[in-house]
Parts: C-alpha cells; structure tokens; sequence
C-alpha cells in the first residue's frame, strides 16, 4: 500500500509540532484530530518541544531520535522526518524525493520543494521515527458539522417551503424553455397559437414573480435564524471557555473565527438548497432528455463525466491554497489589531512607519495568496464555463452528423440543445456545491477549534458557597505548559476572613498569577487550592467568583458610556452609585464632563485620562459588593494623596482584601506580606516585621522611600 502524508495546516500558532506528529501519524496509517493531540500535552503559550514531540509519538507506539541536521547520513531515508527551523522555532515535516529534493510539508505555510543543501541550511535538528510492536492504527474523526445542524433541524419546515417554492421557481423558468420548443414546431407546421402563448407568458411571469418574492422572503428569514444561532452558540461557547485558551490564541484570532460564522451561514442557507435543487433538476431534465431521444440521453450522461473529473481533481488544490489564504487573513487581521491597541504609542515615538512597513509586508504576503486563489478559481470557472459552452454543441453536432436526431423535430432539436446546455451547467454546479462542502472545511476546522475545545468545569451543579471563611494554597506549583519552566513554585500560604494580605516582588515573580489561580482562571500543576477546607476544584465556580470584587492591572473598559463601564448591565440605586463615585475620587471628574456618565469611553483615544480609568475600574469594584477585593496594581495609575484616599476607603469597604502592589506604601498596614522571588516566597509578616527582618523587603522599601522625599519612613 501507498504511504501517504495527509497535510495537516496548523490553526494556532503554537500548533505547528502537533500537526507535524498528525501528518507522521497519518503516515503510518493512523488519522487522528488536532483535539486529540491537545487532550494530551499541555501546550500552553510556548507551543512544544522536541522531547514532548518524541513523548507523544512514543505514546502512540512510535519510537523517535533526534539528530543534528549536519549529520546527513540519515537523510536518505524514506520515512518522513519532523525537523526545527531554530530562527523561526518552527516544526515541518520533510520527505525525500527523487534527484536530491525533498517535499517539504509545512503546517503554516503549506508544501513546497527544497534541494538538500537548502534543507541543511535552513534546518537545524531532525527527528526520525519507526513504528514499533505498540504502534495501533487509530482512525479518530471529527464531525466538522456536529455543532452546525442544530439550525438545519430547527428550520427543517422552513427549508422545505424555501424548497418547494425554489422548484416552482426553476419550474416556471423552464417551461419558458418548453414553450420555444413548440412555438417553433407549430410555426413549421404552419400553426399560429401565438396569442394562446402570449397569455401563458403572462401567466407564467405573473406566477414567477409571486413565487420568488415569497421564495427570497423565506430565504432571509431562514438566514436571520442561522446567523442568530450560530453567533448566540459561539459567542455562549467563547464565554464557557477556561481562561487558558486564550493563552496561545490572540483576540484577533477570535474575533476572525467569529466572524467567518457568515460563509458557514450562505453556505447552509444557498448551498443546501441549492444541492438539492440542483440535483432534482438534472434528474428531472435526464428524464425528459431519454424520454426525447435515448441515446442523446446517454451521450450526455458519458460526456458529463469530463467536467465531474475535473471538479473532483481540482478541489484538493483549491484546499491547500484556501488554507494559505486563511492563515494570510488571520495574520493581516494581527496587525491591524496592532494599529488599534498601540495608537497612541505609535503616535507619540513617530513609530507609523514602522508598522506602515510590517504592514505592506503582510499584505503583499496575503496578496500573493490570494492572487494565487483567485487565479486558480477564474481558472476554474473558464473551464467550466468552457464545457458548459462547448460540450451541447459537441453533442448536438456530432448527433446530427451520426444520425442520432433525424427523428426529431427542429423544436426537440433546439430543446434538446438548450437542455443539454442547463444539466452540464447544473452538474458542473451540483459538484461545485458538493465540493463548497468539503473546501469549507477550512472555514470549519478554525471555529471547530473553538467549539470542540473543553468546557470550563465551573460545577453549577453543586450548592453555591454562602461565605468564604479562608482560602488556602498548599503546595501550589504553576506553569503554563509542560514546555515552560515553573511561574509558582511549592507555594503555601492562608488566606483567612477579614485579612488583608499584599504580594510583592520583582516584575514577573508571578504575583497576577496568584491571582488567577485565587479566582480559578488557572489550575495549578502540582498542589491544591482550598477553600473553607475544601478543594477549588469542587466548589461551585459561579457563586464562589461572585464572592471577589476586581481591580485590574491593565485597564479594561468596554467601547461604551461610563455608566455603563460601571454598572455592566447591573441595577444599582443612583444614591449608591453617587457614593461609590465619591469613594473612588471620581465624582468631581464626571460632574466635570458635560455628559457626565454617559460621556463615551474610548480605548485609543485620551478623552480620559489613565487615572481617571483607573478610577471607574475601583467604582466598578465598589459597586459590586463582592465579599474579597482582588487588587492587581489597582492603584499605579494615581497619585500619592489619591491613592491614600481610595485605600481607606477600600479598607472600609472590604473586610477581606488580596493585593498586588509595586508601591509598599500602599500595603505597610497589610496583616501579611509575602515577598516573592523567582515564583517563591522568600520572606513574609507584617510590615514591622520585614522591615526589622533587613531583607529583601527591607532592601525593596528603603529603594522606593529614598526615591520620594515626600514620604517618611516606617
């Protein structure tokens, strides 16, 4: 049996050496999705190693080595090779071929040809595998529909009104066509029923334009309904996701995925019907065909054969180059999230250009796909087109000239051209459908990759917690995948009700992360979480994340008014709103502004201020009443005074309080401080404590207090 690679485009840009061990595995026999790999290595944000590449084979009963690409004495292999680009750090796969190239199969970019001397220079490690007695071939699919019938079934009647009055449609279309065919006869006999038919193209418009009006009505109320449902599944399903997805996937990647929703929605919507349709059409005409002349019949059906081929052998190649045009537009999509996000540093620096240029560079790259593509479907349709054009002259010629039509009449002769004419143009269309079904696989594959991604266990099913009396991290290790080093390492400490408890530390001693872990955005590799003694893993997610109030690092608010930043689609009492705003220094700024809460937050423009963002963040906070505060540099954006008010009244607010805090002057009258390094705790206690401890707290507070002369000392 043939061995054959079956390519394998990566979705994600961490998924490269994934789809290098599927196009392996595929290899030897065995297909398995890119889910099933993800179930069983954790990837993270770093993407993979080459020992977790060889681990992963060797679960699947490959066994593997890894050489030094300048050692070539293996290079004459058969088997397929997975090989690391270190510049790029990048995976592909390369096989060799005849006259020193190799195919080279890479999962971002697609295949191409390399001679050897280009695979030394631009590789620089290889792996070779050999299945070994373990290896079991494995042929685990994936359902690339599963999560898109659901408004097929619930629109099923719908689909079958759109259905009969789509055949009434063609119908009436056709029998325009019939009418030629008997005018012309009755004309050669001399008849003239040119009024009888005068009154039946009347009616037969008439009918037409009623029933396409009612057909195009029913056509976008079925795609009002298709889009509703996929876009109100989706975004539900990007909502349930755990925090960690979002580790190796960028939001333009997301928001790209989300709204490629509107080729899937036509496709359902055209494409089914038009299947159907345009199947029951052909049948219909092959009949009347036969029943005309029955070997123009057959010749049609032999000929038709041409055109379905060609169809068959062009759609893997239109494949492969619609998914170089995905990953293009993905890509370019990037940076114009850049444009958005760093406006105003690329302003401020005179950095235009700078983009200006990774930009251009971008597009060309998406163009020359996309030339590639479009040249490729123009290609396509000239050639389609060409035998709709020419195979019903071929036929209705070479039946003239064999003798084939000398029974029939110069009517059926015509109809016999135009009909002809309309089941090439139909088949052609028909295979076309069939293969938008499979071309569309793309499209699916990438918001697949979100659907069929594993819920977050949040266990809506247990009793929501009432109160949290302490919350405790024992033994509490994190990375963030199994390629990275450890961000916590061995932590443990208690959290109980009514402490105020800092994290401080170095940047990147993984102080947020604690955070995250707190509130059950990450799960910890190693040791347990606990909450009033119990595991977090147990705890009823929704009413447990309810209990925290959050004041973020990066300042997060919505395209939308402040009053609407601040409530979140929550009702408060305009007195409590007026107090949190007092509360959090902010009231004077909104009477300031001449809309007051509904003046418009922008995130790339300066109509407010860093600190004035800040401020909503801890109003929002406030207004939520949560029974913890989590603080993740709430407070970096103010200044001194500011900040001294907005503590107290933070303190007064929240008995319970978790901060994360550059300034020590913000946390000196915490009950604990814990001082990490390095993703340890290095040193903890009270202010007092630490100070008279002359560590590294010590050492990190007398730095800060002799930069501002303004604050004493302890």
């Amino acid at each position: 049996m043939i061995q054959r690679i079956k390519f394998c485009h990566q979705i994600n840009e961490t998924e490269c050496g994934l789809c290098c061990v599927s196009m392996l595995l595929s290899y030897f026999g065995s297909y398995v999705t890119l889910n099933y790999l993800r179930e069983r290595v954790n990837l993270g944000r770093d993407g993979i190693s080459f020992s977790q590449i060889v681990e992963l084979l060797g679960n699947e009963g490959i066994q593997s080595n890894v050489f030094d690409i300048q050692n070539i004495s293996n290079l004459s292999f058969e088997v397929p090779m997975i090989v690391l680009d270190e510049n790029r750090k990048h995976f592909a796969v390369i096989k060799r071929m005849k006259n020193h190239l190799y195919m080279v199969y890479d999962p971002e970019i697609g295949k191409y040809k390399l001679p050897v001397e280009d695979i030394l220079e631009n590789f620089s490690y290889y792996l070779i595998p050999a299945k070994t007695e373990n290896f079991i071939q494995k042929k685990i699919g994936q359902h690339y529909w599963k999560y898109f019938l659901a408004p097929i079934r619930e629109n099923s009647f719908d689909f079958f009104k759109l259905l009969v009055l789509s055949t009434m449609v063609y119908f009436l279309t056709t029998s325009v066509t019939f009418m030629i065919q008997k005018t012309i006869d009755d004309l050669n006999r001399g008849i003239d029923n040119s009024n009888s038919y005068l009154v039946s193209a009347v009616l037969i418009s008439i009918a037409y334009l009623i029933s396409s009006h009612f057909r195009n009505k029913i056509f976008i109320e079925i795609e009002l309904k298709i889009d509703k449902f996929l876009n109100i599944s989706l975004f539900k399903k990007v909502l349930e996701l755990p925090f960690s997805f979002f580790n190796s996937r960028g939001e333009n990647e997301i928001l790209y995925r989300m709204n490629l929703l509107a080729s899937i929605r036509s496709l359902i919507s055209n494409g089914l019907v038009n299947i159907i349709l345009d199947g029951g059409t052909v049948v219909f005409l092959l009949f009347y065909i036969f029943a005309l002349n029955y070997l123009f019949g057959v010749a049609i059906l032999l000929l038709s054969i041409v055109p379905i081929m060609y169809i068959i052998a062009i759609n893997r190649r239109i494949l492969l180059v619609n998914q170089v045009v995905l990953s293009e537009q993905s890509k370019l999509l990037k940076i114009q999230m850049e444009l958005v996000n760093t406006l105003e540093y690329l302003k401020i620096t005179g950095s235009e250009k700078s983009l200006f240029r990774k930009f251009s560079q971008k597009i060309d790259e998406f163009l020359a796909s996309f030339k590639k593509g479009e040249k490729l479907s123009f290609t396509n349709s000239l050639i389609l087109n060409f035998f709709s054009l020419m195979f019903p002259f071929i036929l209705l010629y070479s039946g003239s000239y064999l003798g084939l039509l000398s029974k029939n009449t110069v009517g059926e002769k015509v109809i016999l051209y135009f009909i002809s004419s309309m089941i090439i143009s139909k088949e052609t269309g028909l295979f076309q459908n069939f293969t938008s079904f499979e071309l569309i696989k793309n499209i699916l594959e990438r918001v697949n990759d979100i659907y069929y991604a594993k819920s977050e266990s949040q266990n809506s099913d247990i009793s929501p917690i009432s109160t949290i009396e302490s919350l405790v991290f024992k033994n509490v290790t994190f990375t963030y995948s199994d390629n990275s080093s450890d961000i916590l390492s061995d932590l443990n400490f208690e959290i109980r009700k009514g402490d105020k408890v800092a994290f401080v530390g170095e940047t990147g001693s993984g102080k947020s992360t604690i955070l995250k872990l707190l509130s059950g955005l990450y799960k910890p590799k190693h040791g347990s979480i606990l909450v009033n003694g119990q595991n977090l893993s147990l705890i009823n997610l929704i009413s447990y994340r309810k209990s925290f109030s959050y004041i973020p690092q990066n300042i997060d608010l919505m395209d939308d008014t402040i009053y609407n930043n601040l409530l979140l689609d929550k009702k408060y009492d305009s007195g409590y709103i007026n107090r949190c705003l007092e509360c959090s220094e902010l009231k004077k700024d909104v009477d300031n502004l001449p809309l007051g809460l509904n003046t418009r937050v922008s995130s790339i423009s300066n109509n407010l201020s860093g600190g004035q963002k800040q401020r909503i963040t801890i109003a929002r906070a406030m207004l939520y009443r949560g029974e913890i505060l989590l603080s993740d540099e709430g407070t970096s954006s103010l200044d001194y005074i500011t900040e001294n008010k907005i503590m107290k009244s933070l303190d007064k607010q929240f008995e319970t309080q978790v901060i994360i805090a550059h300034r020590l002057s913000t946390i000196k009258n915490s009950d604990k401080i814990f001082f990490l390094y390095k993703g340890k705790i290095i040193e903890y206690g009270t202010h007092e404590e630490l100070y008279k401890q002359k560590g590294a707290y010590y050492q990190l507070y007398n730095a800060q207090e002799n930069t501002d002369p303004k604050k004493g000392g302890i």
